[in-house]
């Protein structure tokens, strides 16, 4: 059950009616899995229930308490119209966030439901660590992102790793023999399948040793030291749960773990490849297995070389997001997967995607190459869930 702080604000003349509202409130709350902390223990997220008129001077005397965005709740009787309007013009004044939730009860439900996931995956946030193995490709050029800066607004620790510490690993790397069984009759080259096996192997000690909840890699690399790629690799870790990206795209590591930790769900870091009205193609030569219907194995698409990944995806909804790298601004929109697409041109797995405006909306936001989707609508808890540490 979702836990809630509840503060109930009303008229000093109260009475039984107003009494019996609170309460009618509260069991609803809990009836639909809330469970309202009325003396604020364990509970992550505040909702200010505005009872009746003569709400203003309590939450006056109180608000300070408690985080920004302010959201209030009303239900059109008793005069709580007139003081939540009278509240929020006050917030207003001292250029304070607030929502103010629907009156009708259920689809407020979703506003305190989506605003309650978003505040526990905050708290999921401290103390965890990202690696960042190598530093961004050079052509990143708006994606370096400073790890104060990470740390001071999400409480994560940017973990530094010398790519030559990498090497080490993968030279001295064995494979996991169920994993090469599992993909050895669908690849050509079976040297290419350990190498690109041993650089999992490599990048999970990695993890283990410095305690990685997810990471980033300079890639390309890989290409000149072995010719191989992370390709497998990257995917293989998500599915594991580990959040990683490619060519130490600090952004993109970002934006695809706060995904796992707010939803649970995978995500598919990708190039936008064609952009024209409201058709986005996304490419990339990773993707999560778990995301794929079908996969099958090519080379990789700048160098010809080792292991990628060509996945058909889901005709289905999706998010698309990114951070910039300032990490005070963000691209959120959604749309549809209408087509997989197998062209020469473009990375290995291909999904084009019509979304209304899009071309409009990644050119005015402009906060850098990769974008990251997901399976399904989840735009407004992940836009939540930004407002509130961002």
């Amino acid at each position: 059950m979702l836990k809630i702080n509840l503060v109930s604000l009303c008229s000093q003349i109260s009475n039984d009616a107003l009494t019996f509202k609170l309460k009618r409130t509260i069991n609803k709350l809990k009836n639909n899995g809330v469970l309202p902390c009325l003396d604020g223990n364990n509970a992550f997220f505040t909702l200010f229930l505005v009872v009746s008129g003569g709400a203003e001077k309590p939450f006056v005397d109180c608000y300070q308490k408690y985080p920004q965005p302010y959201v209030f709740f009303f239900d059109q009787n008793d005069n709580s119209l007139a003081a939540s309007l009278e509240i929020i013009a006050f917030l207003k004044s001292k250029q304070l966030r607030y929502e103010i939730l629907p009156s009708d009860f259920e689809t407020a439900l979703i506003r305190i439901k989506e605003y309650s996931f978003a505040y526990q995956a905050k708290s999921n946030l401290k103390n965890k660590r990202l690696g960042v193995v190598g530093k961004p490709s050079d052509w990143l050029i708006a994606s370096e992102v400073s790890p104060c800066l990470v740390h001071d607004k999400f409480g994560i620790d940017l973990i530094s790793i010398n790519y030559d510490e990498l090497v080490a690993e993968i030279d001295m790397a064995t494979y996991y023999i169920t994993l090469y069984q599992r993909f050895a009759k669908q690849v050509a080259d079976l040297n290419e399948l350990e190498k690109a096996l041993k650089i999992y192997s490599a990048l999970l000690k990695l993890v283990k040793r410095y305690n990685l909840n997810g990471l980033t890699i300079r890639c390309f690399d890989l290409l000149f030291s072995y010719r191989a790629t992370a390709c497998l690799a990257l995917a293989l870790l998500n599915d594991a749960g580990i959040v990683a990206t490619c060519e130490g795209d600090v952004p993109a590591l970002l934006s695809m773990y706060f995904v796992k930790v707010l939803l649970d769900l995978s995500t598919f870091q990708a190039n936008p490849s064609y952009l024209q009205g409201d058709t986005l193609v996304l490419a990339h030569c990773t993707i999560p297995l778990s995301m794929c219907l079908s996969y099958n194995f090519k080379t990789h698409f700048e160098s010809n070389l080792s292991l990628a990944i060509k996945g058909n995806l889901k005709m289905e909804e999706i998010t698309i997001l990114r951070l910039n790298n300032h990490l005070d601004d963000y691209l959120l929109t959604k749309g549809q997967i209408i087509a997989n697409l197998d062209k020469e041109c473009y990375c290995r797995t291909q999904i084009e995607i019509k979304s209304p405006e899009i071309e409009k909306i990644i050119y005015r936001k402009a906060v850098g190459n990769h974008l990251i989707c997901c399976y399904g609508d989840h735009v407004n808890v992940i836009k939540t869930f930004f407002d509130i540490i961002l």
